[in-house]
């Protein structure tokens, strides 16, 4: 069976890490021949390399997205709805000597899967990844009707959490299935530092307004001026620059340089996340929460807000703890609370492992997902 899989950013972020997990065991434990199609642009080497050393062929292409977190003047709707046709017309001419059996989009944004998989005559399934205007603010630039009318013609829609089940099913009905994201453990860096004297907190991903690091450093800055706690927090990646220099000036204002280091971008997910003790996920609306369920496998006990997917993956004061979003003194008491009880943060991490390691593996993941390929091809 080979698989066209179309994938929007060149980025190393969470979407594009859970396609790279599920090609690579779709390819050795199913025997799918995977082909990528990313973005061309001046990125594009980040994923061709990647699939290259994996020996998996991946195509860079000019790829344009329907969903814009913009205001479209009609005029300009009109004509970005003439270049999206044009657009995909080329893509479809261009992939004509290209043979696959099945189309697979791997995000909600990208409608080129749709159009090539009716061409063909081919399956298509659409991986809901996003909310889209929840969690980015984004819209259809075509309008709702269109967007409606794209995602009908897919075979089937994945959903990676109930939160973006519940988004998608009055469009879907019952094509949607859901399919949690899958990790594969780390067996080789899974201690955690919990036994230092200072507790090391970790916020992981791509710096922006709806990631809320922000939250974090108030909840930091309660921690240090009201509960005259020690700790650390590594805030970990790269991304929106403006917002960036709002939390270091906000580190610089509130007396927090001690306490919060900024790592910027890294590579080295798991080494960094074995030298703390708590991770946070804090986001506005998470889709899933891949980075959770990392710190969870990585032995780490989890603080997460209570909104999205997180409540699907968290069971509080069981396998972490969740607190309600846009409260960073709830937050805060939370953080207190493992830097207080060892013995509850030990008890958190382990469970929050042995849960992890149970239902969100990666192998069940590309399990279940070959197994939605194999009810398409008895279709």
């Amino acid at each position: 069976m080979r698989i066209l899989f179309i994938t929007h950013t060149n980025s190393l972020d969470g979407a594009n890490r859970s396609l790279l997990q599920l090609v690579i065991e779709l390819r050795s434990n199913h025997h799918v021949e995977p082909i990528i199609v990313c973005p061309r642009d001046k990125h594009s080497h980040v994923l061709t390399d990647v699939y290259s050393k994996a020996n998996i062929k991946c195509i860079a292409m000019p790829l344009v997205w329907f969903k814009l977190a913009e205001h479209i003047s009609p005029v300009r709707r009109l004509l970005l709805a003439i270049s999206f046709l044009l657009h995909n017309l080329y893509l479809i001419y261009k992939l004509r000597n290209v043979r696959f059996d099945m189309v697979h989009s791997n995000t909600s944004v990208i409608d080129m899967g749709a159009y090539l998989a009716m061409w063909r005559g081919v399956p298509h399934v659409w991986h809901l990844r996003e909310f889209g205007f929840e969690d980015f603010g984004m819209k259809s630039v075509l309008g709702r009707r269109y967007e409606q009318w794209i995602y009908k013609k897919c075979a089937y829609g994945i959903a990676i959490s109930q939160a973006i089940a519940r988004k998608y099913k009055p469009i879907f009905g019952k094509r949607l299935r859901l399919i949690y994201n899958g990790i594969a453990p780390k067996s080789e860096l899974l201690q955690a530092a919990h036994n230092n004297d200072i507790l090391t907190f970790c916020i992981v991903g791509r710096i922006e307004p709806n990631k809320n690091q922000m939250e974090v450093l108030k909840a930091c800055q309660l921690l240090k001026h009201e509960h005259n706690c020690t700790f650390k927090l590594l805030v970990v990646g790269s991304g929106n620059v403006a917002y960036t220099e709002k939390l270091k000036k906000y580190v610089a204002d509130n007396d927090l340089e001690s306490n919060v280091i900024f790592t910027g971008f890294r590579n080295d997910i798991p080494e960094v996340l074995s030298k703390c003790d708590v991770g946070l996920t804090t986001s506005t609306n998470e889709a899933f929460g891949r980075i959770t369920v990392e710190y969870m496998m990585q032995n780490l006990a989890v603080i997460a807000s209570d909104n999205g997917a997180n409540p699907e993956i968290i069971n509080d004061g069981d396998t972490g703890l969740l607190y309600h979003l846009g409260e960073a003194k709830q937050l805060a008491c939370k953080m207190h609370m493992l830097i207080a009880d060892n013995e509850l943060l030990q008890r958190l991490a382990r469970n929050g492992r042995q849960y992890a390691c149970k239902y969100f593996s990666s192998v069940k993941n590309s399990d279940s997902i070959y197994l939605l390929y194999k009810t398409l091809v008895k279709e």
